[in-house]
């Protein structure tokens, strides 16, 4: 089923692409299919973004509704629950993405790394689908081969990461310090754990498994941080 749902839809639009710009290399390659993936997603990435600039808004709301239910957790999350539901916000939304985002990532591991790229895998490929008949180099912009560990990548996706959790974060540092609460305390270690914890493991993630893996992760970010700052200019046009 994994198969049949990602890793061969991807691996034939990898394919395409191939066939399409027979002058890319494989890295430019994965570059231009992770841009696409991306855009494909932008829909739900642009829904999650919506959630938390309404979720700022509302942040007087939700302090008066824990002023009226300080003992009552059962009707304060009722409550709470109804506010997202007036304000049309759907706090799972961020949550959403990132699943679907992990099997596109196992599913990009095999096609990348796996199938035998450069070598094309007839079983994979849609009847309607040919191999392209140009040899694909696999060596990015004539310097590194993709297949190959390289740590300067690695770090350039964990940078990446690091820059696009601060930027996503920048909505939710205005925090109360003197907030003690538990749902206070988890937000800040979540955040904490997302700015310096995520990229670490972006990092040996791009290391472990190849500069293919690390450029699909700088790209991301990028592609991330340009989406969320487009949002933001939009949504400051609108309000």
């Amino acid at each position: 089923m994994f198969k049949l749902l990602f890793e061969q839809p991807l691996y034939n639009a990898l394919i395409v692409l191939m066939k399409a710009f027979p002058m890319l290399d494989l890295g430019l390659i994965i570059i231009l299919f992770t841009v696409l993936v991306k855009l494909i997603l932008s829909p739900l990435s642009i829904k999650a973004l919506y959630s938390q600039y309404e979720m700022k808004k509302i942040e007087p709301l939700l302090k008066k509704l824990k002023k009226e239910y300080p003992d009552d957790k059962q009707a304060l999350g009722i409550k709470t629950m109804e506010l997202y539901k007036e304000h049309g916000i759907n706090p799972f939304s961020s949550l959403g993405l990132m699943v679907l985002q992990i099997p596109i990532l196992f599913a990009l591991y095999f096609v990348l790394l796996r199938s035998g790229l450069p070598e094309i895998n007839n079983e994979l490929l849609y009847s309607f689908i040919s191999a392209p008949s140009h040899t694909i180099s696999t060596l990015f912009l004539g310097m590194v081969d993709v297949a190959e560990k390289s740590l300067p990548y690695a770090m350039l996706a964990a940078a990446a990461q690091y820059f696009q959790t601060r930027y996503s974060l920048a909505l939710q540092n205005n925090q109360d310090p003197e907030d003690k609460t538990f749902a206070a305390d988890f937000a800040r270690s979540m955040n904490f754990q997302m700015t310096f914890i995520l990229p670490l493991i972006m990092g040996f993630i791009s290391y472990k498994f190849g500069v293919a893996i690390a450029l699909y992760f700088i790209t991301s970010s990028v592609f991330q941080i340009g989406l969320e700052w487009f949002s933001r200019k939009k949504r400051q046009e609108i309000v």
